[in-house]
């Protein structure tokens, strides 16, 4: 292929790239510079593409700004129940009355947990506790030792037993038992001036277990629990307790305790399900396959505030997952801490305290579950969770995914052996549109209907059909499909990012229903984002992962094609504007500068690089090369942010890693199918190819 022609050009769909020299100058390199000189800058094809694509994002990023916050929501009673129950993947009788006749103070949701596969529900329990996934190993049953005041009268202290053996199953992995406890120890110590005496300690500030499985949650990091009662004894005295906060393992029964505590004027009630772990194993990358499969837990989840409180109804939320309706188990712990710590200010408060210094205290405390305000039913809730089943059941989908990818490998095998070049352009147009199709599912809500995994399969193909005409239908005989493919994939993932992976207020979904859930973020299959995955908020590493690589792609397109000057300011140009898009996630914008730098230095050195490797295409050279640096800054940065070593790898580094790379690897074989397997073959028919030993 030329390294330059009189009109180079590239279009996108939605402006996300072009490429065209200046016709004013001869073979495109300089010359005809009166005329150049008085052509406007508009006119350069590159420029109105690169301009388009940030109009069209600054929009998207725009209006998503207006997306509908979290709405902090302490807790209105003076007391928190924070009841454990069993699986809870459907709403029973109870939770149904209670949601729909508490619908004004109320919020509903659903929880996610992880676990290691084989594990039972007290390593949910220690989760808790731990505020992060702790593991129990063979210790699945709680051994819990109470003193003799509590084995007399229902009521007083309690250890865990196996405690030494379940630090050391933890510690390893960076879990602290005891976390929540400790957290909430001082919580009694308000803000104070240097000189004044020590504030008093709220005597409620603590935490009450009741059943063995809050024991394991309540405990503090040497295994000892100070307040436990016995679940028939705390029935036994009207279902109270000396603390602000109590945790409660029914084991039988959950039903009348959380009916019981519901319609307590001065008590907030807070459900979560905690049931066994269900069968969608997470993606992450492990060194050891012999390790345990991660798997994740979605149950239900609601909160019941006192009747007449001044809350937000709605779905409940946090900072950690920006996803409306849904929560972490860590939440959950981060909810009893800030309540505590609420509460001991509010109580510790002396004269000498200023209001300025109990109002950042308490702002310094806060950490509440959030909520997005919206109607409450227990239609609503049941909706929430028969689409988190559904998002869990997209197996057959992706298999069809991957089948289709494999089919699109043969169909080009078939091609190199037959020498058959007419089919080129619709599959390299259908190996660079992938992402697109994969990213739709997020639009169309194929899970709400009664058969989601076909919905969600033909969502799949109809979305890959679509954009793959759309990019065949964009090709020229100076634009290859694939360059046009991954141009539209580029402007989708970019959008997307822009996006944040958030609905937009006030526009509904393709249901015609406005609801807490935003059209936007459930239902996509690129990531594991949503109740399915770790990647609660913003851009996960597919999404970005193949806009990082769109991006180096169509660079490197421009780097092939452009004068210099003109392909240093698109580079430097794409590089900004897409960087903005991703931005705040900052590991994915370093890759992407870390690559668009590799990439002008290779466009800076092009003659040392045709020197130095006169059998390859800068174009292919520079984009692998680009790619290949992009993904090792990513990973690495991923890996540190997470706080691990590199032979201990979050689960978003190698994907990042893997998507980078991939995309390179289907880029690169759209446009050698298309513009130079017909050219390679007729040279190597010929004897014109270089002999591989002295490469």
């Amino acid at each position: 292929m030329p390294t330059s022609t009189p009109d180079g050009g590239l279009g996108s769909a939605a402006g996300a790239s072009g490429a065209g020299a200046d016709p004013a100058a001869p073979n495109g390199r300089g010359g005809g510079r009166g005329r150049a000189r008085r052509r406007r800058v508009w006119q350069y094809r590159w420029l109105r593409h690169l301009i388009g694509l940030a109009v069209v994002l600054g929009v998207i990023f725009g209006l998503s700004r207006t997306v509908q916050q979290i709405t902090p929501s302490p807790v209105a009673g003076g007391d928190l129940v924070v009841i454990g129950v069993g699986e809870r993947t459907s709403l029973v009788p109870l939770d149904r009355d209670l949601l729909d006749s508490r619908s004004a103070t109320a919020a509903y949701g659903v929880v996610s947990s992880s676990r290691d596969d084989g594990e039972c529900i007290s390593a949910a329990w220690l989760s808790l506790g731990a505020a992060a996934q702790a593991r129990t190993g063979d210790h699945c049953a709680p051994e819990i030792v109470l003193t003799p005041a509590a084995r007399l009268s229902g009521s007083g202290g309690a250890a865990v037993s196996n405690w030494s053996q379940l630090v050391a199953l933890n510690s390893p992995h960076g879990v602290d038992l005891g976390r929540l406890q400790s957290d909430v120890s001082g919580s009694g110590a308000g803000p104070q001036r240097s000189g004044t005496p020590a504030e008093p300690v709220d005597p409620r500030s603590c935490i009450t277990a009741v059943g063995p499985g809050a024991v394991l949650a309540a405990a503090a990091p040497d295994g000892s629990v100070a307040h436990y009662v016995e679940p028939s004894a705390w029935a036994a005295g009207g279902y109270t307790a000396d603390c602000r906060v109590t945790i409660v393992d029914p084991v039988l029964g959950s039903e009348q305790v959380i009916r019981r505590l519901a319609d307590r004027p001065d008590t907030t009630v807070l459900v979560v399900g905690l049931g066994p772990a269900g069968a969608l194993s997470s993606p992450g990358f492990r060194l050891d396959p012999t390790a345990s499969r991660t798997l994740t837990s979605v149950q239900l989840a609601y909160r019941l505030d006192p009747r007449g409180a001044s809350v937000v109804p709605g779905a409940l939320s946090s900072a950690t997952t920006g996803e409306p309706g849904v929560i972490t188990l860590s939440d959950v712990s981060a909810a009893i801490t800030a309540h505590l710590r609420a509460a001991g200010a509010s109580g510790a408060a002396s004269p000498g305290t200023s209001a300025v210094g109990m109002a950042r205290w308490r702002a310094a405390a806060r950490g509440d579950l959030g909520v997005v305000p919206g109607a409450v039913s227990a239609t609503a809730a049941d909706r929430l969770l028969a689409d988190t089943a559904a998002l869990q059941r997209r197996g057959p989908i992706m298999a069809t995914a991957a089948g289709v990818f494999v089919a699109l490998l043969a169909a080009a095998v078939a091609m190199l052996l037959r020498r058959r070049w007419r089919p080129a352009p619709l599959v390299a147009a259908a190996l660079t549109t992938w992402p697109v199709a994969l990213l739709v599912g997020g639009l169309v809500p194929w899970y709400r209907t009664g058969q989601p995994v076909l919905a969600g399969i033909g969502t799949l193909l109809g979305a890959w059909v679509i954009a793959a005409g759309l990019a065949r239908l964009l090709a020229t005989s100076r634009r290859p499909a694939g360059i046009a493919g991954a141009a539209i994939s580029l402007t989708a993932t970019a959008a997307w990012a822009a996006a944040g992976n958030l609905g937009l207020v006030g526009i509904p979904d393709i249901t015609g229903v406005t609801g807490a859930v935003g059209v936007l973020g459930w239902g996509t299959l690129l990531d594991s984002t949503t109740v399915v995955g770790p990647d609660w908020l913003g851009t996960g590493p597919g999404a970005s992962g193949v806009c990082v690589g769109a991006a180096l792609a169509i660079a490197a397109w421009w780097a092939e094609r452009l004068p210099r000057r003109q392909s240093l300011v698109a580079i430097i140009g794409l590089v900004v504007i897409v960087g903005a898009a991703l931005w705040p996630n900052v590991p994915y914008g370093v890759a992407l500068m870390a690559g668009g730098a590799v990439l002008t230095f290779a466009d800076t050195a092009r003659s040392w690089v045709r020197q130095a490797i006169p059998w390859a295409a800068p174009l292919f050279v520079g984009t692998a090369a680009a790619s290949l640096v992009a993904a090792m800054v990513g990973t690495v940065l991923l890996s540190l942010g997470s706080g691990t070593i590199l032979l201990q790898l979050s689960p978003d580094s190698p994907r990042f890693g893997g998507v980078v790379m991939g995309w390179l690897a289907s880029v690169t074989l759209a446009v050698w199918l298309e513009w130079r397997a017909e050219a390679w073959f007729a040279a190597r028919d010929e004897g014109r190819l270089p002999d591989p030993m002295k490469l």
